[in-house]
């Protein structure tokens, strides 16, 4: 930041004071030239968040950088900002995942969007059970049992990618749903939707 120079000294002017009535004059002294333009001089700014080591980024590079933390289409990490040998930001892409890191991700998914639906089949099962509907309660137990074998699915773990494992447990959704009666099909709207 700029500040007035602490070794500048404030060039004077004689100020004479006059008796309006006579014009003879009453006194004579120095002050401050209030036309002077301060020297001023550059020092690091005590409040300022920014490294002294920090570099100037370019807008396009600055949205570049601001766009690789996102999140990812692949659902890949994101990167993270460091320097590069010179200094200058750059963003650092995490190594790809494995297979079975892909998959541990995608079950984490699964399960979490699973818990709704077997919440949904056990108060179809109960309910059906309370009435007297055998029938339906035992097709959304089997439903039920088909979601919880749902992450051994072949078609799952034979996938690679994180899109494959995604589509082979909607198209088992499906299947469970299409295999399911009607009472029991409404659990899986909102999923299929």
């Amino acid at each position: 930041m700029r500040i007035i120079d602490p070794s500048w000294v404030c060039p004077q002017i004689e100020q004479v004071d006059t008796d309006p009535d006579t014009g003879f004059t009453l006194d004579r002294y120095m002050i401050d030239d209030p036309d002077a333009v301060p020297r001023t001089i550059e020092v690091p700014n005590p409040e300022c968040k920014i490294p002294s080591d920090a570099r100037e980024v370019e807008d396009e590079n600055y949205r570049a950088l601001m766009a690789a933390q996102g999140v990812q289409p692949d659902g890949q990490p994101s990167a993270t900002i460091q320097p590069s040998e010179s200094g200058h930001p750059v963003a650092v892409f995490p190594p790809p995942e494995t297979v079975e890191q892909t998959r541990a991700r995608a079950l984490v998914g699964i399960r979490r969007n699973r818990a709704p639906l077997l919440d949904a089949l056990n108060g179809i099962a109960s309910r059906a059970a309370r009435a007297g509907d055998a029938a339906t309660a035992e097709a959304s137990d089997a439903a039920a049992q088909k979601l919880l074998n749902i992450t051994v699915l072949p078609a799952f773990l034979a996938a690679t990618v994180y899109d494959e494992m995604y589509a082979a447990i909607m198209d088992e959704y499906r299947a469970i749903a299409d295999d399911a009666p009607a009472s029991v099909k409404s659990a899986f709207i909102e999923v299929l939707a």
